[in-house]
């Protein structure tokens, strides 16, 4: 399942805090405020269920489609970080981050 904030105007916005949350998300992305660069991690091949995490492997695969392709639309730049070893995912984020010194 798939949340999506209502638009100005439709019946939704009456909820709790819709309002100043809509007017937030709309000065970053106008102002481009955020950081552009998403790293995606894939995935292992395996999901261990928990109580919040109840959705299938198949189903987490469509989800990371899913957050690929609106971050694209927003502007970002996705960094594939391939399955393996924790530290060559380290390495991987470590080339595309410039470390304060």
């Amino acid at each position: 399942m798939i949340f999506v904030l209502p638009r100005r105007g439709e019946e939704g916005e009456r909820c709790p805090g819709a309002s100043p949350l809509r007017t937030e998300l709309d000065r970053i992305t106008r102002l481009r405020s955020y950081q552009r660069l998403v790293f995606m991690i894939s995935p292992l091949g395996l999901i261990r269920h928990t109580p919040a995490r109840q959705i299938s492997y198949a189903e987490s695969l469509a989800f990371a489609r899913v957050h690929r392709q609106v971050y694209e639309e927003y502007g970002h730049h996705p960094v594939d970080v391939p399955a393996g070893p924790l530290w060559k995912r380290v390495a991987v984020i470590e080339r595309h981050v410039s470390w304060p010194t």
